[in-house]
């Protein structure tokens, strides 16, 4: 019996500490690291909701730049 963390917790904690300890880091480091841990929790779904969140997880840096611009642009 593992009386640590979930799985999914440790890793998230271990991603933010990652992310964050890296101040030298650039963003695309950080969001490819934020879609391992993503995808890694997408494992953890039922099978027709894995998918879907796989598909949202593949989203390439290029998209999500568009995107967030868009979002942010009045």
């Amino acid at each position: 019996m593992n009386a640590g963390l979930p799985r999914g917790t440790a890793l998230l904690w271990l991603v933010a500490l990652v992310t964050v300890g890296m101040s030298a880091c650039s963003n695309r480091a950080i969001y490819d690291n934020l879609q391992v841990y993503q995808r890694q929790e997408c494992r953890d779904q039922p099978m027709p909701s894995q998918e879907q969140c796989l598909e949202r997880a593949r989203q390439s840096y290029r998209a999500y730049q568009r995107e967030r611009r868009e979002a942010l642009d009045p």
